[in-house]
């Protein structure tokens, strides 16, 4: 499914001018962080909440409770996620009935996307992993198909694939609520002892979500409201090259982290430093080829983009960092190196080299983007260091514990 996703994404980078990609750009992006406000960790909540029960009226209940938090959160933030949107938007010289249109297709798209978290939960408390992705996947499908053809027709733009990933949502959404039918049975009113039980889950995580929920799309906000038309759309276009690298990051959580998670502490080290060191070397090699040959990846994003192989490098550098910090997560979280310092101190050095950059980089060039993004992904780098120091000495810790007991 991602990897459809993926692809439609660089077919439309082909099939939209640069005007009309910067538009979807913008909407990208204002998409990833509104979802997550949205959401505010309730879709996780239930994975949670809901680990190892799938009674029917238990799965209902709590389904329930975490959409109406949902349905009070969506409509006390639309409002100022519409100002924003519009204000932005016409920033850039667009119509604002232009901005109202795709507003509107991002309300749906995001009404929806919630239910295809909540419906295919108990796929996946069951471990139903076909029923779990064989609707994402022909949804995927559906939407590739459906940009195809309006690109064949000769009437496609940012508002027409915008409304048609909002229409898509919503089917799949519908789709999902009729497939969990059997699983489920909703009870007719809120149960009070669960609504607390979902707050209580979700409380402590409202800051961290505020946070990533910007984080992930601040490159195209930035440049939307320093740059121009032409730069939205490149950093767009490049921002869909740095997608593979979060693809990567998701594969090496599902191979690295379990391994990881089993090693006894003796070999523990040497296995940590060799996925490290394995990953650095990839990743240079890849940094390496973008600044010496970026035509190798510019072709990716069509030749609409082939101003950007002097910026590709850059580009590289940061997804390169990122996969790395990610890597490293990954494995800091199957070992259980859970502190409480950890997501604090990773906000507040984000923020604070970002307040730097923003005082000395030019942010309305995309080399300006790249140079703020290399910058915040070396503080993420520096805080996972931090937190394997601290894991390793925790590990250590409990080695010397378990010895004394013995």
């Amino acid at each position: 499914m991602q990897a459809l996703n993926l692809l439609t994404g660089f077919f439309l980078l082909r099939w939209l001018n640069i005007e009309q990609y910067a538009v979807y750009a913008l909407l990208v992006g204002f998409q990833g962080t509104v979802s997550v406000l949205v959401e505010m960790g309730l879709g996780g909540s239930l994975i949670g909440l809901l680990a190892g029960r799938s009674d029917k009226a238990i799965v209902g209940g709590y389904i329930q409770t975490t959409k109406r938090y949902r349905n009070l959160i969506f409509l006390f933030a639309t409002p100022f996620i519409g100002v924003a949107f519009i204000v932005i938007f016409m920033r850039q010289g667009w119509a604002w009935e232009l901005g109202l249109v795709l507003f509107l297709a991002l309300l749906v798209n995001t009404f929806f996307l919630s239910w295809t978290k909540y419906y295919s939960i108990p796929f996946l408390i069951r471990h139903d992993m076909v029923g779990l992705y064989r609707l994402q996947t022909l949804f995927a499908a559906l939407r590739l198909a459906g940009c195809w053809f309006l690109q064949v027709g000769g009437v496609i733009g940012a508002a027409v694939v915008a409304w048609l990933t909002a229409l898509t949502t919503a089917a799949m959404g519908l789709a999902y609520r009729r497939q969990a039918s059997p699983f489920i049975q909703m009870p007719r009113r809120p149960d009070p002892e669960k609504n607390r039980e979902v707050l209580n889950f979700i409380r402590p995580l409202v800051p961290a979500t505020l946070f990533f929920a910007f984080q992930g799309h601040i490159g195209v906000f930035l440049i939307s409201w320093f740059g121009k038309v032409d730069s939205i759309a490149e950093v767009g276009a490049l921002g869909r090259i740095s997608q593979i690298f979060v693809m990567l990051v998701a594969f090496k959580t599902v191979v690295i982290a379990p391994y990881i998670a089993k090693s006894p502490r003796q070999l523990l080290l040497r296995r940590y430093l060799f996925f490290f060191f394995s990953t650095l070397g990839f990743c240079a090699c890849v940094v390496l080829a973008g600044f010496s040959k970026p035509n190798l990846f510019i072709w990716l994003i069509g030749p609409n983009y082939s101003q950007l192989s002097a910026d590709l490098g850059f580009l590289l550098l940061a997804s390169c960092i990122n996969l790395i910090s990610g890597m490293m997560w990954s494995m800091h979280s199957a070992r259980k190196w859970v502190f409480a310092w950890t997501s604090w101190l990773y906000i507040t050095t984000t923020l604070l080299v970002q307040l730097l950059c923003i005082k000395f980089i030019a942010l309305n060039t995309v080399k300006g983007i790249l140079l703020f993004s290399i910058c915040t992904s070396l503080a993420m780098f520096a805080v996972c260091v931090v937190w394997a120091c601290a894991g390793f000495r925790k590990e250590s810790r409990s080695q010397k514990t378990k010895k004394q007991l013995v």
